[in-house]
């Protein structure tokens, strides 16, 4: 049953509350924040391979809970209690499974390292930057927030690091990974308290 519900992840379309002119799944993006993360963390941090591979083991379950809740929207999370709905999720996800002890399956959002976090948001930022390019308008404003997010996070990630890589030097590897300069890119004009992700 559980195997079921790791499938079903393939079938949870992401962004189902903003109309989108492509299609993403819970499945796939889980796998672009799990290539994201071995990247960052391998390649540009100098995380040891353990230390990768338990970023990149973390990346792969971050959006188990959504086997159960779905694609949930922003807006909910933000007028909920998202941590308790995504816990109980978890435990729902994890009883559904005639196996033993499962725990190590499911991550709370809050228990997420700075590290995949990032990687979670730059996969959500290329989407959003390929609808817009694509003249999905919705997603300009989607895509300016989620710079921001980034912009917020990457002095986070130096710090929790050991690597000795500084703000600047992560922002001129993110800048020649995506080709976006994410360092001086203006998101003074976003509206207060709005949020689409």
């Amino acid at each position: 049953m559980l195997y079921k519900k790791l499938l079903a992840l393939e079938h949870i379309k992401r962004w189902n509350h903003h109309p989108s002119i492509r299609v993403q799944n819970v499945a796939a993006h889980s796998y672009n924040v799990a290539m994201i993360t071995a990247i960052l963390s391998r390649h540009i941090l100098k995380l040891n391979a353990e230390d990768t591979w338990n970023q990149v083991w973390i990346a792969l379950r971050h959006d188990f809970s959504e086997s159960v809740t779905g694609d949930i929207s922003p807006l909910v999370k933000r007028f909920a209690d998202w941590e308790e709905v995504e816990e109980r999720a978890n435990i729902e996800a994890a009883q559904i499974s005639a196996h033993s002890d499962l725990n190590e399956l499911f991550v709370l959002c809050s228990d997420m390292p700075p590290i995949v976090k990032l990687a979670d948001y730059l996969d959500a930022w290329l989407f959003a930057r390929t609808e817009a390019a694509i003249g999905n308008r919705m997603f300009m404003a989607i895509r300016d927030e989620l710079t921001k997010k980034i912009q917020d996070l990457v002095p986070m990630v130096t710090r929790e690091t050991d690597s000795g890589l500084t703000i600047g030097q992560l922002y001129e590897v993110l800048s020649s990974m995506f080709a976006y300069d994410f360092a001086n890119a203006s998101t003074k004009d976003l509206p207060e308290g709005m949020s689409h992700v």
